[in-house]
């Protein structure tokens, strides 16, 4: 289990506190447990970190409503290039794996570049690999 995160914000919210719900380990229904945007149709999540941790990997669930992420990419606090991700499962069910190189971060930032079927798409879950880098 990765240590909690410090913070976590979100570029707008449907429901208030719904940003928190997107780092609580529960996914696979519609309108519980999940973030969504405001009635926008990109957005984005970011987590940061204190003390800076070793992530090594995300693995991101869709929201289980019409709306569904089909693209966007991860920016990195270190500088290293966007990464890029492909569209979510439609369910919120199954994880989209996004792998990449351990890479010591402050945070990072998930972004949503395109969806269909609707004005909120956003996260059902976003779970992350992380270690404290030891001394």
């Amino acid at each position: 289990m990765p240590p909690p995160a410090t913070s976590v914000s979100c570029s707008s919210s449907l429901r208030p506190g719904w940003c928190e719900h997107v780092k609580d380990g529960s996914f696979g229904s519609c309108n519980e447990h999940e973030w969504a945007t405001a009635h926008e149709t990109t957005g984005f999540v970011e987590f940061r970190f204190t003390p800076p941790q070793i992530v090594s990997g995300l693995e991101l669930y869709d929201r289980n409503c019409d709306e569904q992420v089909t693209a966007g990419h991860v920016e990195f606090s270190d500088g290293s290039a966007d990464l890029p991700f492909g569209a979510l499962e439609d369910r919120g069910r199954d994880a989209l794996s996004v792998p990449f190189a351990p890479k010591l971060l402050s945070g990072f930032r998930v972004v949503i570049d395109d969806a269909i079927n609707g004005v909120n798409p956003g996260f059902g879950d976003i779970q992350f690999a992380s270690t404290t880098p030891q001394p």
